[in-house]
């Protein structure tokens, strides 16, 4: 039935230049086969620019907000005092008070992760110089795990967490408080 009315409809119009009309083609009430119709790509709002807060587009996950030199403020409301190690949706203290505490065993949790993680950001503290040969030995202990990992300051860790997170990536951090006082807003939703 179908085939017979394609072949009158390619009939009707073969060797015609005229254009061919908008049509559907049901086979019944509730299939369509084919609909013509037109589509347009762009933005079809009433004008107005929209803007989320990252909170509400990754609302079940935990990002964090603020940190200061005592802990970490997470978007559903807490507060982790001290060094954490955070995945999306869990958060754990982690024993670890200083750069130079971190080691293998303070790490082996990310040894166990099933799936493996496409990033571990560890977030070392303030941006004070490091000694480059502790950074290179702790990312071939790191690498032997066969996880990826970048080793950098607390704020840049933590800004590159929640963007990845935002991307749905499977990311982890362990995040070591700065020691500067000051407390340093990632998102202020009430002040915009």
């Amino acid at each position: 039935m179908l085939r017979n009315q394609l072949i009158k409809f390619c009939n009707y119009y073969k060797g015609t230049s005229q254009f061919v009309p908008k049509f559907t083609w049901t086979l019944n009430q509730n299939r369509t086969l084919f609909q013509s119709h037109v589509r347009f790509d762009g933005y079809q709002g009433d004008g107005k620019t929209v803007a989320t807060s990252l909170n509400d587009e990754i609302g079940k996950y935990l990002i964090v907000n603020s940190y200061n030199s005592d802990g970490f403020h997470l978007s559903n409301g807490s507060f982790a005092y001290g060094s954490i190690i955070l995945f999306p949706n869990v958060l754990f203290r982690w024993n670890v008070k200083t750069f130079e505490d971190i080691n293998i065993e303070s790490l082996t949790l990310f040894k166990l992760i099933y799936p493996k993680l496409d990033l571990l950001l560890i977030g070392i503290g303030d941006s004070g110089i490091r000694s480059s040969q502790a950074l290179v030995k702790l990312r071939k202990e790191i690498s032997s795990f066969g996880i990826k990992a970048e080793l950098m300051p607390t704020r840049d860790a933590i800004a590159t967490y929640n963007f990845m997170l935002s991307d749905f990536r499977v990311v982890a951090g362990a995040f070591l408080p700065p020691m500067s006082k000051i407390d340093h807003k990632l998102l202020s939703s009430s002040s915009r």
